[in-house]
């Protein structure tokens, strides 16, 4: 990170009073590994945030962001992202070139469809997609076979596939306010399932 870029960057934390970044020093940004910008009430990320590529948790919730940067397939060490309750419509393909992701919360947004690339995240044990507006699920999340929790929840999916069985790690899965018309019974086969909500 060039001294430009985190002048900028703490001009932007000042004036959307970002105190997690706001009395940093250079020094101790490039190693930063949490970075919580929820409820700021920003509608932009800024770029040189994708430069601190020591991020481990970026929290990005409550605000009013509609576009993710494709720079944040730069952040390699990223487990934990939380971009939920937002503006956002499409999630763009970047976002699945972060292998070492164990959490993914995208709630609470307009996305209407989850790409196929989703099973590229071969680490992510918790996978919140609910109150979107989307309609199926793509077959890669079948493939997510280190996942123990998925919400899909209060979205317009009509039908789960028979692969679901194929998510031998899930414990907790959370499907009420779909579209449902039938639950597959595949679901009976996932063994360590220890949470099932279909209201």
């Amino acid at each position: 990170m060039t001294n430009n870029d985190f002048n900028k960057l703490i001009k932007w934390a000042e004036k959307n009073e970002a105190y997690d970044i706001a009395s940093i020093t250079k020094k101790e940004i490039t190693s930063v590994k949490e970075l919580n910008l929820s409820n700021l009430d920003i509608e932009k990320i800024p770029l040189e945030i994708f430069k601190l590529t020591n991020i481990e948790k970026l929290y990005l919730s409550l605000n009013y962001i509609e576009k993710i940067p494709k720079q944040i397939n730069n952040l390699k060490k990223l487990k934990s992202l939380d971009i939920s309750a937002n503006n956002i419509k499409i999630l763009p393909k970047e976002i699945f070139d972060l292998k070492t992701l164990e959490y993914l919360n995208v709630s609470n947004n307009y996305i209407d469809e989850i790409d196929n690339d989703i099973e590229k995240l071969i680490n992510l044990k918790e996978l919140d997609i609910s109150s979107c507006n989307i309609t199926s699920l793509p077959e890669g999340i079948f493939k997510l076979y280190n996942i123990e929790f998925l919400d899909i929840s209060s979205n317009k999916i009509k039908k789960i596939d028979k692969k679901i069985k194929n998510l031998e790690n899930l414990e907790e899965l959370i499907i009420d306010s779909n579209k449902l018309k039938n639950i597959p019974k595949e679901i009976n086969n996932l063994k360590k399932l220890k949470i099932l909500s279909i209201f």
